[in-house]
């Protein structure tokens, strides 16, 4: 749901900033990518082709072995298309997350319980 996806960005923090890339599946679907925009208020970006996960891994053992400058890494990926958020949506999503949020409060006891067991 769109509340669990806004709710997995925002774990980590202020360091996401304004702007998501998305690749590979969900990729593919403009609705899909124009929902998670309106959800996370941020400007979701999508690249081009396919093998998102192989090329990932390749550019990490690049950096890794340092032979891949992470500042150049800008050059190795393509952005297809550049998806702002509806304020709209987004407002109306912010809603809808609150109540999320105050509902997960009172079963999240329960819910890490059972992780457990």
């Amino acid at each position: 749901s769109s509340d669990l996806v806004r709710q997995g960005i925002e774990q980590f923090g202020v360091e996401v900033g304004d702007e998501l890339t998305l690749v590979g599946g969900v990729s593919g679907s403009s609705k899909m990518v124009q929902m998670i925009a309106d959800v996370t208020g941020k400007t979701v970006l999508t690249t081009k082709g396919g093998g998102e996960a192989n090329l990932g891994s390749a550019i990490l053992a690049g950096i890794g072995i340092g032979a891949i400058d992470p500042k150049d890494i800008d050059n190795w990926i393509q952005i297809d298309a550049q998806v702002e958020p509806n304020d709209q949506r987004h407002v109306a999503y912010n809603q809808y997350f609150a109540r999320y949020q105050s509902a997960y409060k009172h079963v999240q006891d329960f819910y890490h319980e059972n992780q457990t067991n």
